[in-house]
C-alpha cells in the first residue's frame, strides 16, 4: 500500500499473489490502487490477466474439468470423480516436491476416514518419471484415484489451474462448487467433518 505508485509495489504484489498469500479477489483490489502509470506497466498489465484467469480457479467457482491416464492407462475425467462423490479433493503434487509428501499422512487419514462417507481424491502427479511416480503412490499407500501425464510442469492442468507451486488443492463439491483450496495439515479432516455429517 506504501508503494502503489511506484513498480517496487508490483514486485511486492506479484510476489504476495504467486505465494499463495492473496486470493485473486484480494489482489484486484489492491491493484486497482496504483497509480495510473503504473497500472500500464506491463508488469501490471500482465497481473491484470492473469488475476482474471485465476479467478476461475477461486472458492465458489465451479471447476475446470480434466481427463488423464490413471495407472492402468485409463482416462479418467475429474468430472466423474466429482459426480460420483460427496466432495472430491483435486490435489496436484510430485514424489520429488518435499512438501508435498509431507502432506501424504493428512491426506491419507482424511481418506481413510471419510472415504466410506463420500469423499474422493483425484491426485494429479507432476512426475516425469513413471517408476518414481509408481514408487510414491505403492510405498505411501495412495489408494485413490491418481492420474498423471508425466508431463512434469508441461501438465495442461498446470496451466488451466494456473499453479506457481505444489502442493495445491481445492476441494469441489458434488453439483462442482469449488468450496475449499489449499487444506494443509489437519484443515481437510476439520473441513470434511463439517461437511459430512
Amino acid at each position: 500500500e506504501a508503494n502503489t505508485d511506484n513498480i517496487f509495489g508490483a514486485v511486492l504484489l506479484v510476489q504476495a499473489v504467486s505465494g499463495g498469500g492473496m486470493s485473486s479477489a484480494e489482489a484486484g483490489e489492491m491493484l486497482s490502487k496504483f497509480s495510473e502509470p503504473i497500472k500500464s506497466h506491463p508488469y501490471l498489465v500482465e497481473m491484470k490477466g492473469y488475476l482474471e484467469n485465476m479467478g476461475r480457479t477461486d472458492v465458489g467457482q465451479q471447476f475446470i474439468d480434466i481427463a488423464m491416464n490413471d495407472t492402468e492407462g485409463k482416462t479418467v475425467s475429474l468430472s466423474d470423480v466429482v459426480a460420483a462423490n460427496e466432495y472430491t479433493l483435486l490435489d496436484f503434487w510430485a514424489s520429488w516436491c518435499g512438501p508435498c509428501m509431507g502432506e501424504i499422512p493428512n491426506l491419507t487419514a482424511a481418506y481413510e476416514k471419510y472415504s466410506d462417507k463420500g469423499f474422493e481424491i483425484y491426485g494429479v502427479s507432476l512426475d516425469e518419471d513413471e517408476s518414481s511416480w509408481r514408487a510414491a503412490l505403492k510405498n505411501k499407500n495412495m489408494d485413490w484415484v491418481n492420474v498423471s501425464s508425466l508431463e512434469g510442469w508441461l501438465t495442461p492442468a498446470v496451466k488451466e489451474y494456473r499453479l506457481q507451486s505444489i502442493p495445491a488443492s481445492w476441494l469441489i463439491a458434488r453439483d462442482g462448487t469449488i468450496v475449499a483450496r489449499n487444506l494443509r495439515g489437519e484443515e481437510l479432516e476439520t473441513k470434511l467433518a463439517g461437511l459430512l455429517k
